[in-house]
């Protein structure tokens, strides 16, 4: 029995809190759910309710009529009615279970004192996240009583235990609920509790908005900070890499600074628009993401159906990513920093034969085999292209201070990489200003402000190659004049070293973004949304090619300079108004809104040769005469486009009971970029959901909750140059008429005024489970995607176009595939926590049209080889057969003579010098069908490990280090393998499946320990958090090339070892966290 119920009462209140606690609200609400009610609190006041999603279930329905009271009131009188007790910490009210206290042992409505206290049964600790983050208001409660207490600001907690307590529960939203068993005389207990990225309770952002978790009717997927993978990147994107089904990653360079990711979420899409997501960062689309610190990232969130990507209209087409970043709390002032140091090394080199092997195998024009003890030269031009060590270090601070109405954070950067090679590095810096303001409970104005500046000096890939092929016994320096590199004499044959030191490629850009939103609560259930935003990318290029340069001496320059200037100016305004309307078990939210953008982009470039000396560098074009040499032909250039992109979208989300779910939305869009005649596109989708497990004849004890979902959405692409629909002039070439050299203009392409979009059209089927008292919790999705009006450059009669050729709508492509994602909490103690995630996909890609018309070609031939010899393309795309497939010769021996041989078309092996077009076959592909991801995160006391593998089957590599250096006759310097496996090759390459090779692998991606320091009360520092990470550890794979993990696996001709292919390395991080 009951007789005393502490309820409405705080227990603790900072300074902002009572602040909070003043403000004045009005709430008529008749039969409506205790959740709903808080929603209007939160939507007045900009308070924000945290607690235990089982306080509320089972709670009666509220009729309240109150007219401008004070908050403290108003939670009097709600906490009363539902047996709760609340605490108030800054801008946050934390709900939990009232104190009660037996009918028999004090008077009904009387208080009493507590029981006098001993220090045996007092437990003290503290509780944090997985990244050593200190959490405020976790609710932790001894199991099977009322006894419980919230954490305080620090994290900080302390409990009475009575006799009979055995276990403590903490929950806090978001998090996972952990049960923890208490030991005899135990006086300190620090809990960390795990992100719970399942949990139905956690507000999941999509596009022009938020849902709970629950409410999903599409497949999106979020992933919080906590679950980023840790270590340093170029990319921010990069943290997220194998942590959602059906996004592939490719990083083709990850020790390289300058560069970035391929990004390509279930499969290929388009063959000449495009394959990458949008990114919309704080709900602004097109922010440039790698210049936004890691640091900075709160969230990332993908919308992979076409029905969840729909509200973006004509750039969904490819998924939609959404970044959000962190923002001002307000309260004390915390001050946070993090840093880190990393190194890259080499993982694997290729193997060459050293300059004694070169002279010993007979390969050498000018020294005898006799003389390969006592060579002049003996150098490793691929060791020559690397550094020594390779260092980085990352600085990060940011202040957030302010009060519940008006707060800011302010964050700077500092980012200094170098690359492996010889030449590349980066250095950036940066400030962000995030700030919130709430005017009379009614009006918030907040948004973001970004400048970052970075330099790059980029390499040339073509020198890996080059130091593969070139003779170990050439000089680094020229013999006659030791200042001076040696430049080799060849077609395509470079000094590698030289290639990288006398020449000068250098970027810098400068970003600046800004945001400005200004939301109005015009009524409780009806608020409208203004935002205006703007992103300015500035690049300037600076290039140098001295006079020592192979292209100052082939083309007969004294040095060549350049110089090039881009801007790029993204200018967006977006309305929208949300209204929600709760009748009884009927819950209706709805969105409209209008959005304009427009783009500007300008370049422009010019460049000089013939400079009296090379110390002026680009400084001074003026001071070269090769433009009066040239007779005009040479001079500046310059371009500049605009399009606009206009849009009306809406959705609406309805839920009946809780348990019957349907969204609904559509955009009608129009873009610059298209005909005349086909200017605007509609865009519709429709998701439903049904809770099964919350119907009366679900009787299945060991599951929690399942949800089945369906949706089918229609998206467009639109990434194509802006002119191509309209008849263009343009300059053509030159004429030199009695002396003098005259321009000519003429028209540049045939317009078509029915160019259109390409259209998505998607349908996606999923099941969301959760059992086992949710340990256990599994998601499963089947996509169907097909995409019409693809662009191609087809064939057309002249007359009466001007060109054969005109840009038309007449392809299409089809991608299907299974994702599964699995998360299982294996141990969870008091002083050690396991939990794993499973990421898995299966994914296929067809082309079903490519022609226009019936005598058009049924295919296109892509990656065509280089030379020596004509090798020709080895990638054909198809009608009716999958995209990514290898087409070639297939090997079929090796004969007596050494020769390589192939099938013809009567599958016959013949010598490869016989060969026909005809005999060519499909042998391949190069797009793997199953992905996975699997990481563990343990955490024992104050240690935490997280270990990530990655790993792709059933997919095909083609090996052109081997087709061009591993066999015997290749002119230069080969690979070790030319002597060893292919010894018995003495026939041309060809370009055959001999050098096609599985490539299956597990790769042990990314391994983290982590360390929390206890801290004293009297220290400033309310945290402090070691790391050490390594990466790319190691690979178990039969593939004989680099390194597997680095080939591109997007786009059109996936799984090729390129001949230009950056050294792969393994990385190690140190990182340090502190919050003060």
């Amino acid at each position: 029995m009951i007789a005393v119920l502490f309820s409405g009462i705080s227990l603790a209140t900072s300074a902002a809190g009572q602040e909070l606690l003043t403000r004045r609200l009005s709430l008529d609400v008749k039969n409506t759910e205790a959740r709903k009610v808080l929603q209007l609190i939160e939507n007045q006041t900009n308070a924000k309710f945290a607690y235990r999603p089982k306080l509320l279930s089972g709670s009666r329905k509220l009729s309240l009529h109150l007219i401008n009271q004070p908050l403290s009131d108003v939670l009097d009188i709600l906490t009363r009615h539902l047996r709760l007790q609340y605490k108030v910490l800054d801008d946050q009210i934390i709900l939990s279970p009232a104190v009660t206290i037996p009918e028999t042992s004090v008077p009904a409505l009387h208080f009493l004192p507590l029981p006098p206290e001993t220090d045996d049964r007092l437990l003290k600790g503290s509780v944090s996240d997985g990244r050593g983050e200190l959490l405020p208001g976790v609710n932790i409660l001894v199991k099977g009583t009322q006894t419980g207490t919230i954490s305080g600001k620090d994290g900080a907690y302390s409990i009475r235990l009575p006799d009979n307590a055995r276990t403590l529960v903490f929950s806090f939203v978001g998090y996972k609920t952990r049960e923890v068993n208490i030991q005899p005389g135990q006086g300190t207990l620090d809990m960390v509790l795990e992100t719970d990225a399942k949990s139905l309770e956690e507000v999941v952002v999509v596009g022009y908005g938020s849902v709970r978790r629950e409410e999903l009717t599409s497949a999106v997927v979020s992933v919080n900070a906590e679950d980023f993978i840790s270590g340093a990147f170029n990319d921010p994107i990069q943290m997220i890499d194998g942590k959602v089904a059906g996004l592939t990653m490719g990083t083709r360079a990850a020790a390289d600074p300058n560069a970035g990711s391929s990004l390509q979420l279930r499969g290929v899409a388009s063959v000449n628009a495009g394959t990458g997501p949008l990114i919309v960062v704080d709900g602004v689309p097109g922010r440039n993401l790698a210049s936004i610190p890691q640091d900075e990232i709160e969230n990332i969130t993908i919308l992979k159906d076409g029905a969840s990507a729909a509200i973006y209209g004509a750039r969904g087409a490819n998924g939609v990513i959404l970044v959000t970043t962190k923002r001002g709390k307000g309260g004390e002032t915390s001050v946070s920093y993090e840093t880190y140091l990393t190194s890259n090394y080499i993982a694997r080199k290729p193997e060459v034969l050293s300059a004694k092997e070169y002279v010993e195998r007979g390969r050498s024009n000018l020294y005898p085999p006799s003389q390969a003890n006592n060579l002049p030269y003996e150098n490793n031009f691929y060791d020559l292209l690397l550094r020594d060590q390779s260092f980085g270090n990352y600085h990060h601070l940011a202040i957030e201070s302010g009060s519940a109405n008006a707060n800011y954070r302010l964050s700077m950067n500092y980012r200094d990489m170098k690359g492996v090679d010889i030449v590349s590095k980066r250095k950036e810096y940066g400030v962000r200003l995030n700030y919130n303001y709430t005017i009379r409970n009614r009006v918030n104005v907040h948004g973001n402000i970004y400048a970052n500046k970075n330099r790059q000096d980029i390499t040339d890939y073509v020198a890996f190659r080059q130091a593969i092929k070139v003779q170990p016994t050439e000089p680094l320096y020229d013999p006659n004049d030791p200042t001076r590199y040696y430049l080799f004499s060849g077609h395509d044959y470079y000094n590698p070293v030289a290639l990288l030191k006398t020449s000068i490629n250098r970027k810098e850009f400068l970003n600046l973004s800004g945001d400005l939103n200004i939301r109005w609560d015009l009524t409780d259930d009806l608020s409208t949304n203004l935002m205006i935003a703007e992103n300015i990318t500035e690049g300037s290029g600076y290039g140098y090619k001295t006079s020592n340069s192979h292209i100052s001496r082939d083309n007969l320059y004294s040095g060549m300079a350049s110089r090039d200037q881009s801007r790029a100016d993204n200018r967006i305004l977006e309305w929208t108004g949300n209204y929600t309307l709760s009748r009884n078990a009927h819950n209706l939210q709805v969105l409209a809104g209008y959005s304009y953008q427009t783009f500007l982009n300008e370049d422009f470039s010019a460049w000089n040769a013939n400079f009296p000396s090379d110390a002026l560098l680009w400084n001074s074009l003026g001071g070269g005469n090769w433009h009066s040499l040239s007779g005009g032909l040479v001079g500046p250039s310059s371009s500049k486009s605009t399009n606009t992109l206009i849009a009306f979208f809406g959705r609406a989300n309805y839920s009946y009971a809780g348990k019957y779910l349907l969204t609904a939305s559509l955009r009608r869009e129009g873009s610059s970029k298209f005909g005349a005649n086909n200017k605007w596109g509609n865009f519709p989708a429709l998701s439903g959901a049904w809770i099964l497990s919350k119907e009366n004849f679900f009787h299945l004890p060991a599951v929690n909750s399942l949800k089945l979902r369906a949706s089918y959405g229609v998206t467009g692409r639109e990434n194509i140059n802006p002119l191509l629909s309209l008849s263009t002039y343009s300059a053509t070439s030159y004429y030199n008429m009695e002396g003098s050299w005259l321009r000519t203009w003429g028209p540049s392409g045939n317009p078509n005024p029915n160019l259109k979009w390409e259209v998505g059209y998607n349908t996606n089927i999923g099941i969301d489970l959760t059992m086992l008292n949710q340990k256990l919790t599994v998601s499963l999705d089947y996509f169907n995607r097909k995409t019409k009006d693809l662009l191609f450059y087809t064939q057309v009669p002249m007359p009466p176009n001007l060109y054969g050729n005109t840009w038309s709508n007449v392809g299409s492509i089809i991608n299907k595939g299974i994702e599964l994602v699995l998360d299982a909490q294996l141990i969870s103690k008091p002083d050690f926590t396991w939990s794993t995630n499973v990421v898995g996909s299966y994914g296929k890609s067809r082309m079903l049209k490519i022609a226009g018309s019936a005598a058009a070609a049924k295919y296109m031939d892509l990656y065509t080889l280089p030379s020596p010899g004509n090798p020709g393309p080895i990638v054909r795309l198809e009608e009716g057969q999958e995209i990514g497939s290898f087409y070639m010769y297939r090997h079929a021996g090796v004969d007596d003579n050494g020769n390589l041989m192939v099938m013809n078309q009567a599958n016959e092996a013949i010598v490869a010098s016989a060969k026909k077009e005809a005999d060519k076959r499909y042998v391949g592909n190069g797009i793997p069908d199953y992905i996975f991801s699997w990481t563990h995160n343990l955490r024992y006391k104050r240690f935490d490990l997280s270990v990530f593998f990655k790993g792709a089957f059933k997919w095909d590599v083609y090996n052109l280090h081997e087709m061009y250096y591993g066999l015997i006759n290749a002119p230069g310097n080969v690979l070790t393998v030319a002597y060893g496996k292919n010894a018995h090759i003495k026939s041309e390459k060809e370009a055959s499946s001999y050098f096609l090779e599985k490539g299956d692998y597990v790769n042990l991606r990314n391994i983290s320990l982590g360390y929390r320091f206890a801290l004293g009360k009297q220290t400033i520092l309310r945290q402090l958090r070691a790391n050490v990470n390594a990466t790319n550890l190691f690979t178990l794979t039969k593939f004989s090339g680099l390194d597997i993990t680095q080939l591109e696996v997007n786009g059109l001709t996936p799984g090729i070892q390129t001949m230009d292919f950056y050294p792969t390395t393994r990385a190690v991080t140190l990182s340090l966290q502190l919050t003060f």
